[in-house]
Formats: structure tokens, C-alpha cells, sequence
């Protein structure tokens, strides 16, 4: 038998790992007393060189001390060099004696040649020992393996232990909330981790398990921790988005909203405890629901600005209110420009129209506004009050030029009009008297007062505070004498105490009178909701006392059987209608009670299927599902989904769910439980009856 023998691919049947002894070969002698080599490997542990020689043994010689372990004279010394360590087994006639070298701790293997044509096999270890294996053949492309074989493994278990740091890393990340920091902290992690496996599996199987094993392990933990930084991220860019639509920037609130739902989407394909898929499918649900809102929201909230001014009754306050709504149906516009893909629910020609109608409505009290406050000028030029007559002028002037601003924006029509308002107060500015003295009698001494109080003229927030506000500390320091003025109402004389009674109703008669001279606002702004039955926060059935409206014990529609009249009918016509009709009709019959309604429901990823939003008798904004389903039932799943969208939606204060089908009992019980009305077919009818809709089916 040779000294060194290469068994790369011996499936364990050589001899030299199956027997003691040398057979045929007497003078060779024993190898071994205890055991064969075979009976060291472990389970998938593979061999790759046998080595022997007979009295050298092995030599160990470290920092402290030197050994030479030699066999028995009847016995030899086997080195067995397999993927996981080098094996020394020195034949004793009382037991052999068994050391081993992992190939994890060789830092380095190779062949010394000497004298004679002997070769040993030299290794040097982590724990600054030698080992040194003499052998009568060449020894070389034994070390050649080891030496490759053992950094392979420290290549692997290098890269391995760096993953563990970068793991170590990234949790520290997610302690301070810096998931983004923390996906740099893990960047090449699994990188290092698949090249550590692909290298290992060129030693063997059994050195490719054991670094499999831990390469497993690692790979877990990290897309666990990667799974909780997706989180992380997602629930911060959904805080983003929030924040964003609160301050009113709609198109980054929307595109964090994205970021949210793409975040938590990266976190369920990452494998992981936590969260749970349930939680993350959760808020995806969440975030999909405030983001299909948000596409309404920038509507809303413009028409919402629109109706404050609408209601605002003083000119120079409720001009300075629609040139807010401007500013936000001008945003409108702007909206989505140059994308393919429309984030937000946005009629580009209804809201031109609008905005047209506002910037008309804007300009209107500005002009309004300047002509009192230039009236009021005059009458305090009449009493040569010239310096305060000087601040009023300027009042009227910022005003006259606020609506020239906007005119020569959007209303050119109105530009010469304004021009000469402007042309008039600068004459005025210049020391030009009126032509006509005001016919109305000077200001009072207390109207004076005020306006030598205020700063040059000009109101304390000139874009902010209403010409009512400007004047309001006249009647307190007048001691609340009716008869004291404000700009573009007519004046009485401090001691002009003795008008009767009839000449005062005229008085409030005349300002009337001019109040309703003022043109209609264009498309209507300013109009009021109808009013009918209450179908926001109540389920619409509930009882609305003797009028005939729906739930009125059996009055008006109902009979004494508590039914309406051809319910069937009314009931057959209603399951014929095709789910987008029936959407349509729902959102008619709720704005037919005075809400103003966005259907969403075409929107992809929507949760729900119109938004309703009103402001009297309370700002209310509710999500109505419609579930067109006859003959079949309404589940308490159902319901649940509407009230895990409505908790989850920002602004919205109730969920009501239209349906064909049949609610069961658990789903009225969860209704009641949750908070969610429910109209069902029965109730629809009578709604629709009420209101007159029931020509739609």
C-alpha cells in the first residue's frame, strides 16, 4: 500500500479505512489496534487522503512545550485528511490515541521535502502550534488541499460573521427609528452569505451542512429584520402622508401614501414573525383607505373654502376667503400635471368653470370693499379730517388693487373698471377733493377715533381681517349709539339723539335695500343644500316623527303591514339594475338630501364606494358602500371590512352600507356593535320614494 493515498471519490471501502491490518503484506504489520479509520467519519463527512508512516508518528511542538506521539512497534501512525479536519491516529497496543486539527483553525499547510526522499505535511494552527506528519512520498498535494480547504472555511466563517455584525447593526436601526439607515447597514448582506455557501460546497458535504446550517439560520434573521425596517418604513411614510395632507400638500401626501403601501408590501414578502401578515395586510387596507379618500380630498377641502366664503357676509373678509378658495381650485389644476396615471379624483373642466366663478366672486368684494372704504374717505374729507381721510384712501386703494391684481390674472373684463376705481382713490391721495360731497352726514368722532388708532390706515392684517373687524370699536366707544357709522352705511351726528323710531327702520330699510342690490354670485356659490331626510350618522330607516318620511311607524308610504305599496316591484326593478347603476342611484339619493358626493368606487385598489360630505346641520363626511347583491346575504364580514376601512380613513365619521341582499342576524349585530348602518332594500325603497327617485329604476 502507498504512503499516501488520494480517496476523492472513494465511496469508504479502501483499505486503509476499512481494516487494522495490511493483508498480504506481513512485513507492513498492523495499523491500528482499536478501530478503523472509517468508524472516525461522521454522517456526510468525506474523505480526501490517507497518509501513514511507521515510527515517526506526529509531532506537536507550541509556544510551551513540544510532544512526539509515536506508535507501537507493532503498530503504524494514519493521518486522515477528510472536509472538516485532519485526523492523527497513532496505533497503540493499549488503545490508540486520537488527535484532531478542524480545518476552521489551520491558518496555513504545507510540504517540507527533506533528505532521503522524505516529505512532511506541516500545519500551523490559530493556537500557535505545529503539527508535522512524516511520510516517505510527496506530501505536497495533501497540503496543497488542506491549505485551500482551510481558507475556504475562514472565508466562509469570515463572511458569515460579518452578516451577524450587519444584523447587529441594523437592530440597533430599528431602535432609533432609522430604517432607512438600517436597510444601509444590511446592504450585501445575503450576498455574503450565498458566496460563503457556493465557496463551502467545494470542500465537501459535510463542511457545506455545517455552514449551511448557520447560513440558514442567518439568512432568517436577516429577513426578519429586513421585514420589521420595511415596516418601520411604511408606518413613518404613512405619518408623512398624513402630515402632508393636514398641511395641505396634497401631491407628496399622495405619493407617501405609495411609499406606505409599497413599504408594507415589501415587508409581507419578507419572511418573518413580525408583524404578522395580518397586522401588515391591515395597514395596507388603512392606507389604501385615507389614500382613496385623499384623491377626493383636495376637492373637498376646495369646496369647503369655497363655502366659507360663500357665507361670509362682509366684503372685505369674504374676499380675502375666496381668494383662499382661488389658491385651492388653483391647485386643482395643477394636480397630476404630466402624469399618465391620475392620483386624484379632479373634473378639469367643472373646476375651471368654478374657479372662474370664485375669481369673479373674489374680485367682486375687493371692489366692494375699496368702494366703502372710499366713501367713507370722502365723508371724512368733508369734515377736514384729511390725515385719517388719507388712511381710509389707502385701505381703499389695497383693496382696489388686490382686485386689479386678480382681474388682470383671470377676469380681464374687469381690468378698466378697476383702473379707474384705482385712478379715483390715487386723485384722492394726491389732495382732490370728491366732486360730490356724500350725502350721508361726516363721520362721528368715535369712527375717527378708531381709524386715528389704527397703522397708517391700514387694518392690523390687511388680507385677514374684515371691514366689520377695522371698525368694530365704535359702537364700544360710542357707548353703543345707533346712529355711529361704518364704511358705506350712512351716518348720524353725535347729537343727533332724537329720530324717531320709524326713520331708524328706514335707515336699516336703505342698508338693507343696498345689501340686496349686490349682483347674484355666478353658478350659484353661494346656494343653499335642500334639506330632507337625515341619511348620515342615523340609519336612514329610523323614525322621523309624523311627516311621512320613511320609518314613520306605518305613516305616510308605509301601510298598516308595515310595507310599502308594490314593494315587490319596486324591489324586482332594484335587483335589475347592474352594480354601477345602482352605485349612481345610491349617490343621487344621498345628494337629493343635500350632501355632495364622490364616487370612488372605479378607483383602483378603492375600498369603498362613495364619499358624502356635508357641513349643516354638522360637518359630517361619511363612506358608503354599496353591495348590490339580491337574494343573497349581507355577512358580519362585510361589515367588519366597513368598519376597519372607516376607523382607518382620516375624516370620515360614519360607514353606511347600502345593500340589496339580506343582511343576517350577526351582521346586524355587528352593525350595532360597530357603529355601521345598514339600509336595506326595504328602507332604500322608501328613501327613494320619499325623495321621488324611483323613475331612476
Amino acid at each position: 500500500m502507498s504512503r499516501i493515498i488520494d480517496l476523492h471519490g472513494d465511496d469508504g471501502t479502501h483499505e486503509i479505512l476499512k481494516t487494522l491490518s495490511l493483508d498480504g503484506l506481513i512485513r507492513e504489520g498492523k495499523l491500528l489496534a482499536t478501530r478503523p479509520l472509517a468508524t472516525y467519519l461522521e454522517d456526510s463527512e468525506e474523505p480526501r487522503y490517507g497518509l501513514r508512516n511507521k515510527k515517526s508518528g506526529v509531532e506537536i511542538s507550541g509556544p510551551d512545550r513540544s510532544e512526539q506521539l509515536s506508535p507501537d512497534d507493532e503498530y503504524q501512525a494514519v493521518t486522515l485528511v477528510t472536509d472538516l479536519r485532519v485526523l492523527f491516529v497513532i496505533g497503540r497496543a493499549v488503545g490508540d490515541e486520537v488527535k484532531e486539527v478542524p480545518l476552521t483553525e489551520i491558518i496555513e499547510a504545507k510540504a517540507d521535502s527533506g533528505r532521503f526522499r522524505r516529505s512532511t505535511l506541516r500545519l500551523e494552527t490559530l493556537d500557535e502550534k505545529t503539527w508535522e506528519f512524516a511520510c516517505k512520498s510527496d506530501t505536497e498535494p495533501v497540503a496543497s488541499y488542506v491549505d485551500e480547504a482551510a481558507h475556504i472555511w475562514a472565508n466562509a466563517q469570515r463572511l458569515l460573521d460579518e452578516v451577524e455584525d450587519q444584523i447587529a447593526a441594523g437592530r440597533e436601526c430599528l431602535e432609533t427609528d432609522e430604517p432607512g439607515k438600517g436597510h444601509g447597514e444590511l446592504a450585501g448582506a445575503q450576498g455574503k452569505v450565498d458566496t460563503a455557501l457556493q465557496r463551502i460546497r467545494e470542500v465537501g458535504p459535510a463542511a457545506s451542512e455545517r455552514v449551511e446550517s448557520r447560513g440558514r439560520r442567518l439568512s432568517e434573521e436577516l429577513s426578519a429584520v429586513k421585514r420589521e425596517m420595511f415596516a418601520a418604513e411604511g408606518a413613518n411614510a404613512h405619518a408623512q402622508a398624513q402630515e402632508a395632507w393636514e398641511n395641505g400638500e396634497y401631491e407628496p401626501s399622495s405619493e407617501s401614501y405609495e411609499s406606505a403601501v409599497q413599504a408594507y408590501e415589501r415587508a409581507l414578502e419578507s419572511n418573518g414573525p413580525v408583524p404578522s401578515d395580518e397586522a401588515l395586510r391591515r395597514r395596507i387596507r388603512g392606507v389604501v383607505g385615507e389614500r382613496e379618500l385623499l384623491r377626493v380630498g383636495p376637492v373637498l377641502d376646495a369646496d369647503t373654502a369655497r363655502r366659507r366664503a360663500a357665507d361670509t357676509d362682509d366684503p372685505e373678509a369674504a374676499a380675502t376667503e375666496w381668494e383662499r378658495a382661488l389658491d385651492g381650485y388653483r391647485e386643482l389644476l395643477s394636480l397630476d400635471w404630466g402624469r399618465d396615471q391620475r392620483h386624484f379624483l379632479v373634473n378639469r373642466d367643472r373646476i375651471r368653470e368654478q374657479t372662474a366663478a370664485i375669481a369673479d366672486d373674489a374680485i367682486e368684494d375687493h371692489h366692494e370693499a375699496g368702494r366703502r372704504w372710499l366713501r367713507s374717505g370722502d365723508k371724512l374729507a368733508t369734515q377736514e379730517q384729511e390725515r385719517e381721510a388719507m388712511k381710509v384712501y389707502r385701505r381703499a386703494k389695497n383693496q382696489f388693487e388686490q382686485a386689479h391684481r386678480l382681474a388682470r390674472e383671470v377676469k380681464p373684463e374687469h381690468v378698466e373698471k378697476l383702473e379707474s376705481a384705482l385712478d379715483t382713490v390715487e386723485d384722492r391721495l394726491s389732495g382732490a377733493m370728491p366732486d360730490e360731497v356724500p350725502e350721508e352726514p361726516p363721520l362721528s368722532a368715535s369712527d375717527i377715533r378708531e381709524i386715528q388708532a389704527t397703522d397708517d390706515g391700514r387694518s392690523r392684517d390687511t388680507d385677514r381681517d374684515s371691514t366689520k373687524e377695522s371698525v368694530s370699536t365704535v359702537e364700544q366707544e360710542g357707548g353703543g349709539n345707533e346712529g355711529e357709522s361704518r364704511p358705506g352705511e350712512e351716518a348720524t351726528p353725535d347729537d343727533d339723539e332724537s329720530r324717531s323710531g320709524e326713520d331708524l327702520e328706514a335707515e336699516d330699510e336703505s342698508s338693507t335695500d343696498e345689501e340686496k342690490s349686490r349682483p347674484e354670485r355666478a353658478d350659484s356659490t353661494r346656494g343653499d343644500a335642500d334639506t330632507g331626510p337625515d341619511v348620515g350618522t342615523v340609519t336612514p330607516a329610523e323614525s322621523v316623527d309624523g311627516d311621512g318620511r320613511p320609518g314613520d311607524d306605518g305613516a305616510g308610504m308605509a301601510g298598516e303591514s308595515g310595507k310599502r305599496e308594490g314593494d315587490g316591484e319596486l324591489d324586482g326593478r332594484l335587483s335589475r339594475l347592474g352594480e354601477a347603476e345602482f352605485e349612481n342611484l345610491v349617490a343621487d339619493l344621498w345628494e337629493a338630501q343635500g350632501w355632495s358626493t364622490t364616487r370612488v368606487s372605479t378607483a383602483a385598489g378603492s375600498v369603498y364606494d362613495v364619499i358624502a360630505m356635508r357641513e349643516e346641520p354638522l360637518e359630517e363626511r361619511l363612506l358608503v358602500w354599496t353591495i348590490h347583491r339580491p337574494g343573497d346575504e349581507v355577512t358580519a364580514d362585510d361589515v367588519e371590512g366597513c368598519a376597519t376601512a372607516r376607523e382607518s380613513s382620516q375624516g370620515a365619521d360614519t360607514a353606511v352600507v347600502v345593500t340589496t341582499g339580506t343582511p343576517t342576524a350577526s351582521a346586524a349585530e355587528s352593525a350595532d356593535d360597530l357603529d355601521v348602518a345598514i339600509v336595506d332594500s326595504d328602507e332604500l325603497g322608501q328613501l327613494l320614494e320619499f325623495e321621488g327617485l324611483t323613475d331612476r329604476l
